[in-house]
């Protein structure tokens, strides 16, 4: 509730009081919590090895968006060694509890090889998964990958309609991309 200032004024140094006292007796949300506060510099001085013990703590319990972060930590090198591998097994079991924005970011990886064999059909598939639950930045790149032929059969109207729509929308991505890929004039 302090954190986002929600029947209260937003403060973080209370809520991270608050998410310490939780998280200290186990409960995932709150060390996850907690994880990202130390990790964004929230209410605590940034410290990237207490974000990723607390996140550790968060994600082995199932919670997805401590595995989301526990991720982004191994595959930037923030607080752990940096491993592509261990980036990509937090952010698949995210993915597979159906999280939009870690079903894009395994499209990702495996559109870019990043700790698994390089594989645009799989990239494809994640994208969907993504897209199909709103994920903007998922639908864009499902447009290019059809305009592409990575993953999918190639098929330029297809891509280009769909990044126009995201375009039409005011997607500043969307515009960029439709302007390089689909109207190059």
């Amino acid at each position: 509730m302090y954190e986002f200032g929600r029947g209260v004024q937003q403060d973080y140094e209370k809520a991270f009081e608050w998410y310490q006292k939780a998280a200290g007796s186990g409960e995932p949300e709150a060390q996850s919590a907690l994880g990202s506060m130390y990790y964004f510099g929230q209410g605590a001085q940034r410290d990237y090895a207490k974000a990723f013990e607390w996140c550790q703590k968060a994600a082995e319990s199932g919670d997805a968006p401590a595995q989301i972060l526990l991720g982004s930590m191994y595959a930037n090198g923030q607080g752990v060694q940096q491993d592509f591998g261990k980036a990509f097994k937090w952010t698949q079991n995210a993915a597979e509890q159906g999280v939009p924005i870690a079903q894009r970011l395994l499209g990702v990886k495996y559109l870019n090889g990043h700790g698994v064999p390089q594989n645009d059909r799989k990239a494809f598939e994640w994208y969907k998964k993504a897209a199909e639950q709103g994920d903007t930045s998922a639908k864009l790149a499902i447009g290019i990958l059809y305009h592409e032929g990575k993953g999918v059969i190639r098929d330029r109207g297809k891509g280009c309609d769909t990044i126009r729509k995201l375009a039409e929308q005011g997607n500043d991505e969307a515009i960029k991309a439709y302007n390089k890929l689909c109207n190059p004039n």
